[in-house]
């Protein structure tokens, strides 16, 4: 296991936040941080406000309205919706632009979209501690630690997908198997490595279990893991996961997500999957 954290740190294919948004992050995590410093600092970097007004207008975004400026967006949606907009294109930018051997990558932007949009729709059917933007970008970095394996591990995590797609295994289970961790473990080694907040790194670092973890924020986890399924199973994409689509209703821990819950998000979520083949066609196009 600590040699494989080791490739990670050794990794150069492993893309590092650019400083612009290192000081993003920590006016995510400053509670005296304002609109205007949030502002200043995104209007250094042009090419990130360009990428959240991408998002933001796009139709897979869903807003009923426009946003034409930086300041604007702030002023309509909110400071906490433009700094996760701003992480989550930033991230999105960074490593799909990176290649590696063992996942197909618009299959697995696909399914990260799919995730953070049925999210997002989750988070606004009960209520929960984290606003639904912030639980958009935990859905769209859930399973980011697979790639950064794909980056630093190449060959071997190639045949580690490919175990779990002949066994029709969940990966994070084949990982544990045969790397000594999955996954997840380094969402949550990365999350710490980038400070994101605890909003997001609790997610990220425990989906795959909602009802065994002792985080601060169980039913955003337990979203988080139903959005990656919903997703899944709306044909948004696998992301290395060829086991059968397992839902787990679990009224009991979490009373306010019902079966007619998943049901209509499911539904909604089904208006989105030709508008985040547009973005993320044009998102890639960018960047060429």
């Amino acid at each position: 296991m600590e040699d494989i954290y080791k490739k990670l740190e050794m990794c150069e294919d492993l893309p590092t936040l650019p400083v612009v948004m290192t000081k993003l992050i920590d006016a995510i995590n400053d509670d005296n941080s304002s609109a205007g410093d949030l502002t200043k600092i995104m209007e250094n970097d042009p090419a990130m406000s360009a990428r959240v007004l991408k998002l933001a207008n796009s139709a897979f975004y869903g807003l009923r309205f426009k946003v034409d400026n930086l300041k604007r967006a702030i002023v309509v949606l909110g400071f906490e919706t433009v700094r996760m907009l701003a992480l989550s294109t930033t991230i999105l930018d960074l490593f799909s632009a990176k290649k590696q051997l063992a996942l197909d990558p618009e299959d697995f932007w696909i399914h990260s979209l799919g995730a953070g949009k049925s999210a997002q729709i989750l988070s606004t059917k009960v209520k929960t501690e984290i606003v639904p933007e912030t639980l958009f970008t935990a859905g769209l970095l859930h399973d980011i630690g697979k790639y950064c394996l794909a980056l630093a591990l190449k060959e071997e995590y190639k045949v580690v997908t490919k175990k779990g797609k002949d066994s029709q295994t969940p990966l994070y289970k084949v990982e544990k198997e045969n790397l000594s961790l999955t996954y997840c473990e380094v969402n949550a080694w990365l999350a710490q490595k980038w400070n994101l907040p605890e909003t997001l790194s609790a997610p990220m670092a425990n989906h795959n279990q909602p009802e065994n973890n002792s985080n601060k924020y169980p039913l955003e986890t337990y979203i988080v893991y139903l959005s990656s399924e919903i997703s899944r199973i709306e044909n948004f994409g696998i992301a290395g996961d060829f086991n059968k689509v397992n839902i787990k209703l679990l009224t009991s821990l979490f009373p306010q997500i019902k079966e007619s819950t998943i049901k209509e998000t499911r539904e909604e979520i089904k208006e989105y999957i030709s508008d985040a083949k547009k973005f993320l066609s044009e998102f890639e196009n960018k960047q060429r």
